[in-house]
Protein backbone atom coordinates (compact mmCIF):
# COMPACT_ATOMS: atom_id res chain seq x y z
CA UNK A 1 0.00 0.00 0.00
CA UNK A 2 2.91 1.89 0.07
CA UNK A 3 2.53 5.32 -2.24
CA UNK A 4 -0.55 4.59 -3.85
CA UNK A 5 -2.76 6.87 -4.22
CA UNK A 6 -6.30 7.86 -2.86
CA UNK A 7 -8.82 6.42 -5.23
CA UNK A 8 -6.53 2.96 -4.23
CA UNK A 9 -6.97 3.18 -0.51
CA UNK A 10 -10.12 3.80 -0.83
CA UNK A 11 -10.39 0.46 -3.09
CA UNK A 12 -8.57 -1.60 -1.06
CA UNK A 13 -10.37 -0.61 2.45
CA UNK A 14 -13.50 -1.44 0.95
CA UNK A 15 -12.26 -4.76 -0.20
CA UNK A 16 -11.15 -5.52 3.27
CA UNK A 17 -13.79 -4.52 5.15
CA UNK A 18 -16.33 -6.44 2.33
CA UNK A 19 -14.05 -9.80 3.06
CA UNK A 20 -14.39 -9.72 6.85
CA UNK A 21 -10.64 -7.75 7.99
CA UNK A 22 -11.26 -6.10 11.15
CA UNK A 23 -8.30 -3.51 10.55
CA UNK A 24 -5.82 -1.45 8.28
CA UNK A 25 -3.06 -0.50 8.53
CA UNK A 26 -1.01 1.69 6.15
CA UNK A 27 2.46 2.59 5.84
CA UNK A 28 5.07 5.48 7.09
CA UNK A 29 6.14 7.83 4.28
CA UNK A 30 9.05 6.27 1.78
CA UNK A 31 12.28 8.15 2.34
CA UNK A 32 14.31 7.39 -0.59
CA UNK A 33 17.44 7.87 -0.87
CA UNK A 34 16.99 9.44 -4.08
CA UNK A 35 16.73 12.85 -5.80
CA UNK A 36 12.93 11.96 -5.61
CA UNK A 37 10.49 12.30 -3.34
CA UNK A 38 8.40 9.34 -2.64
CA UNK A 39 5.40 8.31 -0.19
CA UNK A 40 2.26 9.70 0.99
CA UNK A 41 1.48 10.42 4.10
CA UNK A 42 -0.06 7.80 7.09
CA UNK A 43 -2.76 10.12 8.37
CA UNK A 44 -4.27 11.33 4.89
CA UNK A 45 -4.47 7.81 3.76
CA UNK A 46 -5.91 6.78 6.77
CA UNK A 47 -8.68 9.57 6.21
CA UNK A 48 -9.43 8.57 2.73
CA UNK A 49 -9.76 4.82 4.03
CA UNK A 50 -12.02 5.73 7.27
CA UNK A 51 -14.32 7.84 4.62
CA UNK A 52 -14.25 4.64 2.20
CA UNK A 53 -15.39 2.03 5.11
CA UNK A 54 -18.29 1.32 8.04
CA UNK A 55 -16.82 -0.80 10.09
CA UNK A 56 -12.72 -0.89 9.35
CA UNK A 57 -10.35 0.51 11.95
CA UNK A 58 -7.37 1.75 10.50
CA UNK A 59 -4.42 3.99 11.06
CA UNK A 60 -0.86 4.04 10.32
CA UNK A 61 1.54 1.27 11.16
CA UNK A 62 3.71 3.13 11.98
CA UNK A 63 4.26 7.02 12.23
CA UNK A 64 7.57 8.16 13.32
CA UNK A 65 7.79 10.12 16.49
CA UNK A 66 11.27 11.86 15.73
CA UNK A 67 9.21 14.12 12.41
CA UNK A 68 6.62 14.93 14.13
CA UNK A 69 6.02 16.40 17.39
CA UNK A 70 4.06 14.51 20.17
CA UNK A 71 1.41 17.31 20.05
CA UNK A 72 0.88 17.15 16.37
CA UNK A 73 0.61 13.63 16.54
CA UNK A 74 -1.95 13.68 18.59
CA UNK A 75 -3.80 16.00 16.72
CA UNK A 76 -4.23 14.44 13.51
CA UNK A 77 -5.16 10.92 15.57
CA UNK A 78 -7.88 13.18 17.20
CA UNK A 79 -8.99 14.33 14.02
CA UNK A 80 -9.17 11.34 12.31
CA UNK A 81 -10.59 10.07 15.34
CA UNK A 82 -13.34 12.15 15.49
CA UNK A 83 -14.31 12.05 11.71
CA UNK A 84 -14.47 8.57 11.74
CA UNK A 85 -16.63 7.93 14.80
CA UNK A 86 -14.01 6.18 16.65
CA UNK A 87 -12.43 3.93 14.40
CA UNK A 88 -9.05 5.26 14.04
CA UNK A 89 -5.87 3.60 16.18
CA UNK A 90 -2.24 5.67 16.26
CA UNK A 91 0.45 2.91 15.44
CA UNK A 92 3.91 4.86 16.08
CA UNK A 93 7.41 4.35 17.04
CA UNK A 94 10.77 5.60 16.46
CA UNK A 95 12.16 4.05 13.62
CA UNK A 96 15.65 3.03 12.22
CA UNK A 97 18.83 5.20 12.78
CA UNK A 98 19.97 4.77 9.32
CA UNK A 99 16.66 5.80 7.72
CA UNK A 100 16.28 9.14 9.81
CA UNK A 101 20.14 9.44 8.80
CA UNK A 102 18.80 9.80 5.40
CA UNK A 103 16.06 12.27 5.79
CA UNK A 104 18.30 14.53 7.80
CA UNK A 105 16.60 14.02 11.20
CA UNK A 106 19.03 12.52 14.65
CA UNK A 107 18.36 10.01 16.05
CA UNK A 108 17.33 10.32 19.38
CA UNK A 109 20.00 9.69 21.67
CA UNK A 110 18.19 7.36 24.26
CA UNK A 111 15.51 6.18 22.18
CA UNK A 112 13.86 4.18 25.38
CA UNK A 113 13.74 7.92 26.84
CA UNK A 114 12.16 9.65 23.84
CA UNK A 115 9.37 7.12 23.64
CA UNK A 116 8.40 7.23 27.36
CA UNK A 117 8.27 10.86 27.24
CA UNK A 118 6.21 11.15 24.04
CA UNK A 119 3.81 8.55 24.89
CA UNK A 120 2.83 9.73 28.15
CA UNK A 121 2.47 13.27 26.74
CA UNK A 122 0.22 11.52 24.19
CA UNK A 123 -1.72 9.79 26.72
CA UNK A 124 -2.33 13.01 28.46
CA UNK A 125 -3.40 14.66 25.55
CA UNK A 126 -5.70 11.84 24.16
CA UNK A 127 -7.08 11.61 27.63
CA UNK A 128 -7.88 14.83 28.85
CA UNK A 129 -6.35 17.97 27.21
CA UNK A 130 -7.88 17.40 23.38
CA UNK A 131 -11.37 18.85 23.11
CA UNK A 132 -12.46 16.81 20.22
CA UNK A 133 -11.32 13.45 19.14
CA UNK A 134 -10.16 11.81 22.50
CA UNK A 135 -9.39 8.30 23.56
CA UNK A 136 -7.39 7.65 20.38
CA UNK A 137 -5.72 4.36 21.36
CA UNK A 138 -2.03 4.12 20.77
CA UNK A 139 -0.24 1.20 19.30
CA UNK A 140 3.77 1.22 20.13
CA UNK A 141 6.20 -0.48 17.01
CA UNK A 142 8.18 -2.49 19.12
CA UNK A 143 10.87 -5.02 18.63
CA UNK A 144 13.54 -5.77 21.59
CA UNK A 145 11.87 -6.36 25.72
CA UNK A 146 12.14 -3.60 27.11
CA UNK A 147 10.24 -1.34 24.03
CA UNK A 148 7.75 -4.50 24.73
CA UNK A 149 7.52 -3.90 28.15
CA UNK A 150 7.02 0.13 27.30
CA UNK A 151 3.95 -0.82 24.90
CA UNK A 152 2.48 -2.80 27.87
CA UNK A 153 2.31 -0.28 30.20
CA UNK A 154 2.69 3.00 28.62
CA UNK A 155 0.20 2.23 25.50
CA UNK A 156 -2.65 0.51 24.49
CA UNK A 157 -0.57 -2.31 22.93
CA UNK A 158 2.38 -2.82 20.25
CA UNK A 159 2.83 -3.26 16.26
CA UNK A 160 4.98 -6.27 15.87
CA UNK A 161 7.07 -7.10 13.00
CA UNK A 162 8.79 -10.89 11.73
CA UNK A 163 7.66 -13.16 14.24
CA UNK A 164 7.96 -17.25 14.26
CA UNK A 165 5.05 -18.38 15.64
CA UNK A 166 6.46 -19.59 18.80
CA UNK A 167 8.07 -15.95 19.35
CA UNK A 168 4.83 -14.49 18.68
CA UNK A 169 3.24 -16.82 21.93
CA UNK A 170 6.51 -15.92 24.03
CA UNK A 171 6.05 -11.75 23.33
CA UNK A 172 1.98 -11.60 24.19
CA UNK A 173 2.84 -13.61 27.00
CA UNK A 174 5.67 -11.29 28.23
CA UNK A 175 3.59 -8.22 27.38
CA UNK A 176 0.28 -9.33 29.57
CA UNK A 177 2.61 -10.24 32.30
CA UNK A 178 3.86 -6.42 31.98
CA UNK A 179 0.39 -5.29 31.82
CA UNK A 180 -1.15 -6.94 34.48
CA UNK A 181 1.90 -5.59 36.79
CA UNK A 182 0.57 -2.21 36.61
CA UNK A 183 -3.20 -3.60 36.64
CA UNK A 184 -3.65 -2.61 32.71
CA UNK A 185 -6.37 -5.22 30.98
CA UNK A 186 -4.45 -6.75 28.05
CA UNK A 187 -2.48 -5.09 25.76
CA UNK A 188 -3.13 -5.39 21.83
CA UNK A 189 -1.34 -6.90 19.86
CA UNK A 190 -0.91 -6.37 15.84
CA UNK A 191 1.62 -8.32 14.07
CA UNK A 192 2.54 -8.16 10.81
CA UNK A 193 3.20 -11.53 8.51
CA UNK A 194 4.40 -11.14 5.45
CA UNK A 195 2.73 -12.54 2.41
CA UNK A 196 3.78 -12.89 -1.15
CA UNK A 197 5.71 -14.85 -3.52
CA UNK A 198 8.61 -16.80 -2.53
CA UNK A 199 10.97 -14.70 -4.51
CA UNK A 200 9.25 -11.42 -3.38
CA UNK A 201 9.16 -12.81 0.91
CA UNK A 202 12.97 -14.11 0.39
CA UNK A 203 13.97 -10.56 -0.90
CA UNK A 204 12.44 -8.44 1.57
CA UNK A 205 13.66 -11.13 4.71
CA UNK A 206 17.34 -10.13 3.27
CA UNK A 207 16.86 -6.78 3.48
CA UNK A 208 15.89 -6.54 7.00
CA UNK A 209 18.95 -8.75 7.85
CA UNK A 210 20.91 -6.57 5.68
CA UNK A 211 20.15 -2.90 6.22
CA UNK A 212 18.91 -2.81 9.57
CA UNK A 213 21.38 -3.63 12.26
CA UNK A 214 18.17 -3.83 15.09
CA UNK A 215 16.34 -6.35 13.40
CA UNK A 216 19.31 -8.48 12.62
CA UNK A 217 19.27 -8.48 16.04
CA UNK A 218 15.67 -9.29 16.59
CA UNK A 219 15.89 -12.26 14.01
CA UNK A 220 18.94 -12.99 15.89
CA UNK A 221 17.10 -13.77 19.11
CA UNK A 222 14.71 -16.05 17.46
CA UNK A 223 17.78 -18.04 15.95
CA UNK A 224 16.51 -16.75 12.18
CA UNK A 225 20.37 -15.56 10.81
CA UNK A 226 19.38 -16.28 7.15
CA UNK A 227 16.67 -14.91 4.60
CA UNK A 228 15.83 -18.50 3.62
CA UNK A 229 15.06 -19.18 7.32
CA UNK A 230 13.16 -15.83 8.14
CA UNK A 231 11.10 -16.22 4.92
CA UNK A 232 10.04 -20.07 5.86
CA UNK A 233 9.35 -19.47 9.51
CA UNK A 234 7.35 -15.60 9.58
CA UNK A 235 5.86 -15.37 6.17
CA UNK A 236 3.58 -17.32 4.20
CA UNK A 237 4.42 -17.81 0.63
CA UNK A 238 1.63 -20.37 -0.50
CA UNK A 239 -1.16 -18.04 -1.53
CA UNK A 240 -4.04 -20.30 -1.69
CA UNK A 241 -6.74 -19.44 0.95
CA UNK A 242 -6.14 -22.53 3.31
CA UNK A 243 -2.39 -21.51 3.43
CA UNK A 244 -3.11 -17.89 4.27
CA UNK A 245 -6.36 -18.47 6.80
CA UNK A 246 -4.05 -21.56 8.81
CA UNK A 247 -1.04 -18.95 9.33
CA UNK A 248 -3.65 -16.49 10.31
CA UNK A 249 -5.33 -19.08 12.75
CA UNK A 250 -1.76 -19.98 14.34
CA UNK A 251 -0.66 -16.97 15.39
CA UNK A 252 -3.78 -16.01 16.98
CA UNK A 253 -3.27 -19.33 18.76
CA UNK A 254 -0.60 -17.58 19.73
CA UNK A 255 -1.73 -14.96 21.43
CA UNK A 256 -1.88 -12.01 18.68
CA UNK A 257 -4.77 -10.02 19.01
CA UNK A 258 -4.33 -9.10 15.37
CA UNK A 259 -2.81 -10.98 12.51
CA UNK A 260 -2.09 -8.49 10.04
CA UNK A 261 -1.18 -9.71 6.53
CA UNK A 262 1.80 -7.43 4.96
CA UNK A 263 1.71 -7.45 0.97
CA UNK A 264 5.03 -8.27 0.48
CA UNK A 265 5.75 -7.57 -3.85
CA UNK A 266 2.39 -7.76 -4.86
CA UNK A 267 0.82 -5.41 -7.07
CA UNK A 268 -2.77 -3.74 -6.15
CA UNK A 269 -4.22 -6.47 -8.40
CA UNK A 270 -2.66 -9.18 -6.56
CA UNK A 271 -3.87 -7.36 -3.25
CA UNK A 272 -7.06 -7.59 -4.74
CA UNK A 273 -7.18 -11.18 -5.58
CA UNK A 274 -5.92 -12.14 -2.19
CA UNK A 275 -8.72 -10.29 -0.52
CA UNK A 276 -11.41 -11.55 -2.82
CA UNK A 277 -10.33 -15.40 -2.01
CA UNK A 278 -10.04 -14.70 1.75
CA UNK A 279 -13.32 -13.03 1.62
CA UNK A 280 -16.12 -14.88 4.12
CA UNK A 281 -19.23 -16.22 2.37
Amino acid sequence: MRDQPGERVAEIARLAESAGFTDLFLPEMGYAATTRITGRDPFIASATALAATTRLRVGPGVAITPVRAARAMALLAANCQEDSGGRFVLGCGISHRGALAAIGVPFPDSPMAHMTAYLAELRELSQKDLTFGNGFPVLLGALGPRMLRLAATAADGAVLNWLTPEHAETTSRVMAEAAAEIGNVRPETALYIRVGEPEAVLAEADAYLTRFPNYRRHLDRQGLRTAEEVARRTAVSDLRPPAVRTAIAGYRAAGISVPCLSPSGMSIDQIRDLLESLAVR
